[in-house]
């Protein structure tokens, strides 16, 4: 008679299915190469409204490491950039760096933020590796402020632009509710497309992700998911939560037809705040959209 244990270690799992494959099964930690790379950036100094966004990388994994794999995929964790509190520039700076080698071993690097203004850094890296790149933004927000002074997250692609001063860049998931008029001037006087969530339900989420794929097919895409985007009600645990959004189903249907079809360079995922999250609702979704952004190895060749 064979005696079963009667203790197992601990966080392991409470069913026993052996065909069952997470993603925590198939991990490469450290700076091998692979198809598919993730990189966290728990940084939230630049946020005007509510900070946490530094905790976001850790809870987001703990999601993503449970969820099953079921693409042929190899995935390398280069775990987070080593942030300086208090010190935005030298955070940007290795960012920047750690972005610009996780790129030279990966196809795809998956970045989970941090609050938006982490997106700058790792789109100078993509910028500086790629010719011909195009950005994409689901945001609720167009993120080009102007600022007498001081930081902040909302001066993202405004500083993008100024990396690339020619790009396309798209804003999808804008409210005239929450931002000031004046920004959809800016984004005219900056040569940025907006689309705002009136248009996107005029055409349904597949034709403006077909919109999209017509507009940057052959590019080197970086792909952005601000989850404010997301309607409060799908995604609560916010920096700045704006009403009339994506269900979780549309961000997820959104983000996977738009890695499907252009397969995009990087994705990130930013805004994402813990701490006013409820049971853990924002996160887990983030998870979710991650894995749905992961092109399958065959896609990679």
């Amino acid at each position: 008679m064979i005696r079963m244990p009667i203790t197992r270690a601990p966080g392991s799992r409470f069913i026993k299915d052996p065909r069952d494959v997470r993603l925590e099964d198939k991990i490469i930690k450290g700076g091998a190469k692979g198809g598919i790379g993730l990189l966290g950036v728990p940084w939230d100094g630049a946020v005007g409204g509510r900070p946490g966004a530094r905790f976001a990388p850790s809870r987001v994994r703990s999601f993503l490491y449970s969820m099953p794999l079921n693409i042929d995929a190899s995935i390398v964790d280069f775990g987070d950039v080593d942030v300086v509190l208090g010190d935005h520039g030298e955070t940007m700076r290795r960012t920047r760096e750690a972005a610009s080698q996780a790129l030279r071993q990966v196809k795809e690097l998956l970045v989970i933020g941090g609050d938006n203004s982490v997106s700058h850094p790792v789109f100078q890296a993509l910028n500086d590796a790629e010719k011909r790149v195009g950005y994409i933004l689901i945001d609720a927000h167009p993120d080009i402020r102007t600022v007498t002074e001081g930081l902040t997250s909302g001066l993202a692609i405004r500083m993008i632009r100024e990396t690339n001063p020619s790009m396309p860049i798209t804003v999808v998931g804008y409210r005239p509710h929450s931002n000031p008029r004046y920004l959809i001037d800016e984004a005219r006087r900056l040569n940025i497309r907006i689309i705002t969530m009136d248009e996107v339900e005029e055409i349904g989420v597949m034709g403006t992700a077909a919109q999209l794929v017509e507009a940057y097919r052959g590019m080197q895409v970086y792909l952005s998911l601000d989850m404010d985007a997301v309607d409060p009600a799908f995604a609560p645990g916010v920096n700045s939560p704006s009403p009339g959004g994506f269900t979780s189903r549309e961000a997820i249907s959104l983000v996977s037809r738009l890695s499907r079809e252009l397969r995009p360079r990087v994705f990130d995922v930013v805004e994402i705040t813990p701490l006013v999250d409820v049971a853990d609702q924002t996160s887990n979704l983030a998870a979710a959209v991650l894995m749905s952004a992961m092109w399958p190895r065959g896609d990679m060749e």
